[in-house]
């Protein structure tokens, strides 16, 4: 005769391990941008460059901010920053301005499933960064810089590895990223 607790146990079993391999993997982000204090993007003098200004209207469309629902993007506190000797330096150069520096956790789905956190520093920057799982991880940024000279976009998607620092660049403004597996 079959012991239905057994039975009973091996379904329980069974149901908690399929629901588990299919949960996305959780992921801390850690981003740190600042703006390039002494910049000449929009100099018009020989030799240097000159960016266009952006005349478009910016808008976020299907993102959450960092506060998003439960099992979303969760920020996490100012004591899980592990770039902070990175920002010290930059404070203490005259060259950078550190806007913005935080970090959340967030399940990486496909593309079509991702979540973008919104960034939003006010009257200087907002967009989105989504991270989100192709054959490999992937980081696409969407944010608009403003400053004195006018507002710059900074679009990109690239392909990233875990634990290591990556490095998105503009004239105006520079991005730090560190992307690690919780």
């Amino acid at each position: 005769m079959i012991n239905f607790k057994f039975l009973f146990l091996m379904i329980c079993l069974f149901f908690s391990l399929t629901t588990n391999s299919f949960s996305a993997p959780i992921y801390k982000v850690e981003v740190l941008i600042f703006e390039h204090t002494e910049s000449t993007a929009f100099v018009d003098e020989k030799d240097k460059e000159k960016w266009r200004e952006l005349k478009e209207n910016f808008s976020t469309v299907d993102s959450l901010p960092i506060e998003a629902g439960e099992g979303m993007i969760k920020e996490l506190p100012s004591t899980s920053l592990n770039l902070v000797q990175v920002r010290n330096k930059l404070d203490d150069s005259h060259n950078y301005r550190v806007i913005y520096h935080k970090s959340w956790s967030q399940p990486v789905l496909n593309e079509e499933q991702s979540t973008a956190a919104q960034i939003e520093v006010s009257g200087i920057l907002e967009g989105t960064i989504n991270l989100m799982k192709k054959k490999y991880l992937h980081m696409k940024t969407d944010l608009v810089f403003s400053s004195t000279e006018g507002s710059v976009k900074l679009m990109e998607n690239r392909r990233l590895k875990s634990k290591e620092l990556h490095y998105f660049d503009h004239p105006l403004f520079g991005l730090l990223v560190r992307v690690v597996k919780l």
